[in-house]
């Protein structure tokens, strides 16, 4: 069990799938994995499209903020889905990382507390 808003979490999960499939070349893999420890459970999107300059990291998650990289197929975007993501992962307490490379593609994985039952 989770310590989550059933709704935002699959709004969250939603906009990183749409990003992953974005960014992605056809017929690429998306990867969707989940683990627990008991303390929090980890959710990761992983997909082996266009990556994320190193440059735009840290700032990816800025509102109106764009990594500079056009969806595989000329998708447009606001640059602001990964700010709401955050805001709503860590809303409930939990945290959110991405780890890319040029080429190769983006993880995303975020974080979210478990319940804890005495």
């Amino acid at each position: 069990m989770l310590c989550a808003d059933r709704n935002k979490t699959e709004q969250v999960l939603n906009n990183l799938i749409t990003n992953a499939m974005k960014f992605s070349h056809p017929e690429s893999e998306i990867q969707i994995n989940l683990v627990t420890d008991g303390e929090f459970a980890a959710v990761s999107v992983r997909d082996y499209g266009m990556g994320i300059p190193a440059e735009k990291l840290d700032s990816i998650f800025t509102p109106f903020t764009k990594a500079g990289t056009k969806g595989t197929k000329g998708e447009k975007s606001t640059g602001l889905g990964l700010s709401i993501v955050k805001r709503i992962v860590e809303a409930q307490g939990g945290k959110i990382n991405v780890f890319s490379e040029p080429g190769k593609g983006s993880e995303f994985v975020f974080t979210i507390p478990a319940i804890h039952k005495p």
